[in-house]
């Protein structure tokens, strides 16, 4: 169990061990036996959810004698000793904050990869304890063994880079590989040992976004001296312009739009659904999604070529020539030298990856979005595909297969018998020894399914687990595979002689019920989709996102009323957003425009979008706001380990990835909570960021032309907690890891004014001014030192679900073994 204190200021980890009830023979074949841990969920507010993702969550020793599994709610790693006989639990490890991954490197020695406290834990199974702590970058992945000699690969996924450690020499700091993409996760290794592979897993699908708005470039006032006062400026004098690009003359449409619409058509000169006539010209932004096809055009949804405005060189456009997205999806490392090679298209969220046996050739699963599509019926139950891509790295033609090729996607529904044969939401994939047969789970979908060598469904009929499966192992010498199953906190074993389900062994689980009830909403795809392989977890990733933008609007759709003000069916583009910690925060207004007023009002999207017959109902809609409602951000990197008092001018200087492997140079900017009272306060509140209601420009009582003028805005302010996890869209690069970056179309980019606070219209001024505020944006605001930032917002509250900087981090201490004091100290908890 995690326990938080009432002040987030520290976290104390407990383990709560039972014994297994003892296994017995099964002779129906049919049966599943189950055996549950003893223990009670705790209540909600005495634990800590990060929803943290399982990369390698389950591993066997080289021996084949034990079965190691992370226990992510409890902080631990549960053991079982295996036999013919069945599995029997061997002992429950604490480890560091929510364990992801476990890798045994010998029979005695397994490493395990925490994500949250950023470190490895390397645990003796024979003590039955962690006994040392290697410290990683921010929000470690994944790990994997491989060279001679022998090195562990550590993937980092919020800092994009590999360490690699010396297991002989754990005294020695790790290499850095840094990489191009984002979030890198799932390692896997050739089978000479001498390749490690990287997936990642926010990796893009080639698209990118146009901007179409003017509120980034109109002037309001100027400066001294007459110079024009233009987009996006602070009141230090920094601003920030964005082109038109939708507008802009070189444009495949000469810059025009449907004058009925307000916006360019997608179905050669009108729509598809048909325009409602009765609507006037939409208000919002005109920007457009477009997407890299297999001829290097940028094409929209409506056959218009963009190459001029996106790698082109017309004039008054806002990338550079020769602009690009290379769409890197793997890196390939040698372990020889670390040099680092890229493998392309491949999919957008990439989870697990598995090299088939004999061959070397790798299977990657995950899912690919087509949001370069525009508007809601036309994505309806069919907006991502579940695909397995495979490729003979370095450099083979990749291949990529639908996992679910029942699926009619001219509809948005299939029977329910079809339904269930779906897999959606895929974590893990494990191949048998003679490369004949792999097995894919489902997380969303509580299911396994098998493959062949090509990629190809073996039966349509899928093994039904328990819930949320995730990492999967086999054991050839007894002939099954072992899931666990992260939501069900259990083990399922299967038998590979029929492929099915022959027991389910459960382990201790302190996740409050709250949040066991309501998780499956978000992710269980047969209950939560027409077609049974998408839920609102394939674009809210892990309650977070999938870097990604989408235009839902509706030409056919009508006005709404909202609060008392009016929202256009036609809402344009929009990037995805967390759902971490939005229940109950900012105004309560929901969505980038606010025009859902509360979370109920997003119950239709399960119809409209996802393809069931009906909205979500009322109590299952009160459940997942039950469930978000506790969930946590994770520590901040940036955040300054206790930033409550003015003086705090700088975020944590652990560096800010730029274009490539280089870092940014980041400016002082202002105060940090003079920022905050001064100027942001106006729109955003405290914690959170959430802040005005669109159409109120900003608050405070400022007006147009005052301190930074949003008035054109018609976006609410948005979760400033989730910013500096953006970094990677710019303007000035031919190899942008990122189609999207900041505000609401995801047309800012994250590049920084690195001369210092910026003078009145200096380029990127804006962002500049309130990098520091902006990537570091998470806890430590109270009223004592920022008053405006909680007492202008009704649904302002100092404790929200923010852990301070630094939660995790161990401290030296000194460990007994065998009856000694080790000489050495080495980290072992708080």
């Amino acid at each position: 169990m995690r326990f938080i204190t009432a002040n987030r200021k520290s976290i104390i980890v407990l383990c709560a061990m039972s014994l297994l009830a003892s296994l017995s023979a099964f002779n129906n074949e049919d049966e599943v036996f189950t055996s549950e841990r003893s223990g009670n969920s705790v209540p909600a507010s005495s634990f800590t959810n990060f929803e943290s993702a399982h990369v390698s969550p389950i591993a066997i020793t080289p021996n084949g004698e034990k079965l190691l599994a992370v226990n992510t709610a409890n902080n631990s790693l549960e053991v079982f000793t295996l036999s013919e006989a069945g599995m029997v639990h061997f002992a429950t490890i604490p480890v560091g904050l929510d364990p992801v991954t476990v890798r045994a490197r010998t029979d005695n020695e397994a490493w395990v990869v925490c994500q949250v406290s950023d470190e490895i834990s390397i645990v003796d199974l024979t003590l039955k304890a962690t006994i040392r702590s290697l410290d990683t970058k921010n929000e470690p992945a994944d790990l994997v063994f491989a060279g001679s000699p022998q090195k562990a690969y550590v993937s980092c996924a919020e800092r994009e880079s590999i360490l690699v450690f010396d297991p002989a020499n754990l005294g020695t700091a790790p290499a850095e590989i840094l990489l191009k993409g984002e979030q890198p996760r799932a390692l896997a290794v050739s089978p000479n040992g001498n390749t490690v592979y990287c997936a990642f897993f926010e990796s893009g699908n080639a698209t990118t976004v146009l901007n179409g708005n003017n509120f980034f470039n109109f002037q309001h006032g100027t400066f001294a001296g007459g110079v024009p006062r233009k987009g996006i400026c602070s009141p230090q004098g920094g601003c920030t312009v964005i082109p038109n690009d939708v507008t802009n003359p070189a444009g495949p449409y000469g810059g025009a739009v449907n004058a009925a619409a307000g916006i360019i058509a997608n179905s050669g000169s009108g729509f598809q659904p048909p325009l409602n006539g009765a609507n006037p010209p939409t208000p919002e932004s005109k920007s457009l999604i477009v997407r890299k096809n297999a001829a290097g055009n940028w094409m929209d949804d409506n056959g218009g070529n963009w190459n001029a405005l996106v790698s082109g060189s017309a004039a008054g456009k806002a990338r550079m020539t020769g602009w690009d997205m290379p769409d890197r999806d793997v890196a390939i490392i040698a372990t020889s030298n670390n040099a680092v090679s890229y493998k392309s298209t491949l999919g957008n969220i990439l989870m697990a990856m598995s090299v088939k046996p004999a061959t070397g050739e790798l299977f990657v699963v995950g899912t690919d979005a087509t949001n370069e599509v525009r508007f809601e019926p036309n994505l309806n139950g069919k907006f991502l595909r579940v695909n397995v891509s495979r490729f003979m790295p370095p450099s083979g033609a990749a291949t990529i297969t639908d996992l679910n090729p029942h699926i009619n996607y001219s509809t948005h529904t299939s029977a329910p018998a079809v339904r269930q044969q779906s897999i959606g939401d895929p974590r893990g994939i494990a191949w048998r020894a003679d490369g004949s047969k792999a097995y894919v789970t489902g997380m969303g979908s509580n299911n396994v399914i098998t493959i062949n060598g090509t990629g190809a469904r073996t039966t349509p009929t899928p093994i039904v687990v328990g819930e949320g499966p995730t990492g999967i192992v086999i054991d050839e010498a007894r002939q099954r595979a072992y899931v666990i199953n992260k939501f069900g906190a259990s083990i399922s074993t299967i038998d590979l002689a029929t492929d099915k389900e022959v027991s389910r062994t459960g382990f201790f689980d302190p996740t409050p019920l709250v949040i066991k009830t309501g998780r499956k909403h978000l992710y269980n795809t047969h209950t939560g989709s027409g077609h049974g392989h998408i839920s609102c977890g394939s674009c809210h990733v892990d309650a977070r996102w999938d870097r990604l933008a989408w235009d839902l609007g509706d030409p056919s759709g009508a006005m709404s009323l909202v609060d008392g003000k009016s929202f256009h069916p036609l809402k344009g583009v929009k990037t995805t957003q967390f759902l971490i910690d939005i229940i109950g925060r900012g105004r309560g207004n929901l969505h980038w425009r606010g025009d859902k007023g509360g979370f109920q009002d997003f119950a239709g999207a399960f119809e409209h979008l996802q393809g069931l017959d009906a909205p979500m109902d009322v109590v299952s809609m009160q459940e997942f706001s039950d469930f978000l409602a506790p969930c946590w951000y994770v520590p901040n990197p940036y955040r300054v380990l206790r930033p409550d008092d003015g003086t705090v001018t700088r975020m944590n200087a652990i560096g800010v990835r730029g274009t490539g492997i280089s870092m940014q140079t980041v400016p002082d900017a202002v105060d940090l909570f003079v920022a905050m009272n001064v100027n942001c306060a106006h729109c955003h509140n405290a914690q959170t960021g959430r802040g005005e209601l669109v159409g109120n420009a900003n608050v405070a009582g400022t007006g147009a032309g005052t301190l930074v003028d949003f008035t054109l805005n018609r976006n609410m302010a948005s979760d400033l907690r989730s910013s500096y996890r953006k970094i990677g869209f710019f303007y000035n690069t031919t190899e942008c890891t990122s189609g999207f970056g900041l505000m609401s179309e995801g047309v800012m980019e994250t590049w920084f004014n690195d001369a210092g606070v910026g003078g009145p219209g200096a380029p990127q001024g804006y962002f500049g001014d309130y990098e520091p505020e902006i990537l570091s944006w998470s806890g430590g605001i109270f009223r004592s030192n920022c008053s405006a930032c909680l007492d202008d917002f009704p649904l302002s509250d100092e404790q929200v679900n923010d852990v301070q900087a630094g939660v995790g981090l161990r401290t030296l201490g000194t460990v007994r073994r065998h009856g000694r004091t080790d000489p050495d100290p080495v980290p072992i908890g708080e």
